[in-house]
């Protein structure tokens, strides 16, 4: 279907972010494409594409007629240009000269499979980040491409969505081939191959279980599902066999630290009292998104706020950070409204390259510390501690980048690093950590668990149950605007009845014949301590 032959592309004057891919797809063929964030991955699906042109090496088709192609960006807002759901999904069959009762029931059926019923007659603008990607997924599904190109379909999409889009994927024909760029590792496994992407090389292709058991995932700089390695390794939890027994332990971060932040003592430094908002501007006044909210962000503390797309989450974080006027019930920070509190809540956006203006990564992580009174020195030093700390630092031609070229997870980790250097006393991160490997991931998780060891309330939203599940044990669920539950998510799991999906790692527990009621967070951190040594405890799959 289409062959890349020793393809070489790079940005303006940088060096090669690909060299020498090679690469066929054939007919009816399924990839899975991984590799590190600003790896490569999403710019060989825009070459797919041709969107871009390589800078050496050839793109070839059989008789030299390129498929028919559905391409679903990282950034799925960059390619909605319809004023309404209905008509973005329409736009395409209305360029193949279909008749109208043809389009609307093609339309209607995309809307039913991707659940997006009801919202026909909204602006794509104003979506969530997972309906932006349904729809995204929907507008080329009617097309029925012939080869798809799918950049981290599912990293704003809730468990429902996630399944709704996997069933899809299983119905495609026979014919139709698939490059898929995962970035959790739970989907390596969608296909029969697994492509990894080092150093901006084609490192290894090979079905995933043999990746996984040769260890070469670990090679190329990711981790194989934990979910995998929980059954590979036959772990089982170890905990004191009797009561007041001394055992050697590792420290759990699931245990919030009490302490207080440098910034003077604030018991509960944000809170929202009876909050109830919607977005008039965006929305219409017609619509109330959040419906009563009650919270307290305590320093020290990270809380998860989890929930569907849709719920409120990234409305919830902008209404707190004072960005949204609440219509009702009020916000405030230690007695404060939050507008009052210049420069002392950070706030990283849904979609992070949206905020961005500066000429240079250095100058947009530095503004804001500067606009807040910090010497240019001592602002530069700090970004660039909060840069290495990502894995962005380490040379000067990584800090004159531009903030426009870096990739989704680039841009992520330059936002959070901005927050950083101001050093906020509230984090409010809408979703930090979708479309990251699983290394850059966890160095956002020792960020994030430094801050509240300083004395930071950290609030993050988002669908990465796993990683949340290692960081906090201060879960807020948000469903249709208003919180239905609040606690430890182990005791949600607990139950008979989840009332939220458990996370990949809880799902191996029980697959593994473990009781919850034993996932103690001594036991969870023995988990993750053997989860993340890749090599330890060899053993048969289970």
């Amino acid at each position: 279907m289409i062959a890349l032959e020793h393809l070489g592309f790079g940005y303006r004057d940088a060096p090669d972010i690909l060299q020498d891919v090679t690469l066929t797809i054939e007919p009816g063929q399924r990839i899975v494409l991984a590799g590190v964030s600003g790896g490569g991955k999403s710019t060989l699906l825009r070459l797919l594409a041709g969107l871009i042109t390589p800078r050496s090496g050839r793109i070839t088709y059989p008789d030299d007629t390129p498929p028919r192609i559905g391409f679903v960006r990282q950034q799925p807002e960059n390619q909605l240009v319809a004023g309404t759901v209905f008509d973005e999904i329409a736009l395409g069959l209305e360029y193949q000269n279909l008749d109208s009762d043809t389009i609307e029931r093609k339309v209607k059926r995309a809307l039913e499979r991707t659940g997006l019923e009801g919202l026909e007659k909204r602006a794509p603008s104003k979506l969530s980040g997972g309906q932006m990607q349904r729809l995204a997924f929907a507008a080329a599904w009617v097309l029925e491409p012939q080869l798809w190109l799918l950049d981290e379909p599912t990293s704003y999409l809730d468990h429902e969505g996630r399944a709704r889009l996997h069933a899809l994927l299983s119905e495609f024909s026979a014919e139709t081939s698939m490059v898929y760029v995962a970035s959790d590792p739970e989907e390596y496994h969608l296909t029969d191959i697994l492509a990894l992407l080092k150093g901006g090389r084609l490192f290894a292709q090979d079905d995933p279980i043999s990746l996984f058991r040769e260890g070469v995932v670990e090679e190329a700089g990711l981790r194989p599902p934990r979910s995998w390695l929980l059954r590979q390794r036959g772990w089982k939890a170890t905990v004191p066999a009797n009561e007041g027994e001394s055992v050697d332990l590792p420290e759990s971060p699931r245990e919030q630290p009490s302490v207080v932040h440098s910034g003077g003592v604030i018991s509960a430094p944000l809170c929202a009292k009876k909050v109830h908002a919607n977005r008039r501007d965006f929305l219409g006044p017609e619509r109330t998104i959040l419906k009563g909210i009650d919270l307290e962000l305590h320093l020290g503390q990270i809380t998860a706020l989890v929930g569907p797309s849709g719920a409120g989450k990234s409305t919830l974080i902008e209404v707190l950070a004072g960005l949204l006027k609440p219509i009702s019930g009020s916000v405030e920070f230690d007695g404060d409204p939050p507008e009052n509190r210049r420069g002392q809540i950070g706030v990283a956006f849904q979609f992070p390259e949206r905020s961005f203006f500066a000429e240079t990564v250095l100058d947009e992580v530095t503004y804001g510390a500067r606009n807040l009174g910090v010497d240019k020195e001592e602002a530069r030093k700090r970004a660039e501690n909060a840069l290495a700390s990502l894995g962005l630092g380490g040379n000067e031609a990584q800090l004159k980048r531009s903030p426009f070229d870096l990739s989704g997870g680039e841009a992520r980790r330059v936002a959070l690093a901005a927050i950083h250097t101001m050093q906020p006393a509230v984090w409010l991160l809408d979703e930090p950590t979708a479309g990251l490997d699983d290394a850059n991931a966890e160095a956002v998780g020792r960020m994030i668990q430094s801050e509240a060891q300083r004395g930071c309330a950290i609030l993050i939203a988002g669908h990465d149950l796993d990683r949340f599940a290692d960081w906090t044990n201060h879960w807020l669920l948000l469903r249709d605007g208003s919180v239905e539950r609040a606690g430890d998510p182990l005791d949600w799991w607990a139950e008979e009845k989840d009332p939220w999906p458990a996370p990949a790692t809880v799902r191996a527990w029980r697959d593994a014949g473990l009781p919850i009621e034993e996932m103690t967070s001594i036991a969870w951190d023995d988990l993750k301590t053997n989860l993340s040594l890749p090599g330890r405890g060899e053993g048969e799959a289970g």
